[in-house]
């Protein structure tokens, strides 16, 4: 279970996020929208351990956040999509999803392309060769090929169509039903749709996406 106590957070006084409270349960789906510069990818980081609120506590299974050893935290609590992919241009898709799991097959690695609906050729492409809906989908492959428990995901369809943002809705539902939390900042309605919970981001604390 994830639990944000009272947690706020500011730049330079500015406020970003304001006493927001939230519980999300192992195996939950949480859909998260709002406004450009609302805060969402900020309260993402703050969920993820990324960044420290400048007042309240985040708690993983009842321990803090800022308790849990880095490494442990990433290499097996949390996985994350990121908005802008975190990919290394200059080495090939297979580096880069290595960079995630290190001792993992070739069929695995193929497996995890053939999810998000990618062909296997692309393996050994250069990322930059790679176009930026290809990129996004080698990101989420990266992500669900390292174990996790919550997969946090910023954005993960806004470079794909809607046929293969469909797609990425369906492997998140997998992984779901397989127990994972899943965490989706998102524009897409699609989103809101399946998630068991729907948030939005709105004068820096969080409203049930009925109060839109």
């Amino acid at each position: 279970m994830l639990l944000l106590k009272d947690v706020s957070k500011s730049y330079d006084q500015a406020p970003i996020l304001q006493h927001i409270n939230l519980e999300i349960p192992q195996g939950a789906f949480c859909s998260i929208s709002g406004k450009s510069g609302a805060g969402k990818s900020t309260l993402l980081k703050i969920i993820a351990g990324m960044e420290s609120p400048t007042s309240g506590q985040v708690f993983l299974d009842d321990k803090e956040l800022k308790k849990f050893n880095y490494p442990d935290l990433w290499g097996k609590r949390f996985s994350f999509v990121f908005q802008n992919y975190f990919l290394l241009d200059d080495r090939t898709v297979k580096s880069n999803l290595k960079l995630a799991q290190r001792k993992i097959s070739e069929n695995a690695l193929l497996s995890a392309l053939s999810r998000v609906g990618l062909r296997s050729e692309l393996l050994t492409q250069p990322v930059y060769k790679l176009s930026g809906g290809e990129k996004q989908r080698v990101g989420i492959a990266r992500a669900i090929i390292k174990p996790f428990d919550v997969l946090i995901a910023d954005e993960p369809t806004g470079n794909l169509d809607h046929q293969n943002a469909l797609a990425v809705i369906k492997i998140f539902k997998d992984l779901q039903a397989l127990g994972k939390t899943i965490i989706v900042v998102s524009h897409d309605d699609d989103f809101q749709k399946v998630a068991d919970q729907k948030l939005y981001l709105k004068d820096y604390r969080l409203i049930s996406a009925s109060g839109k």
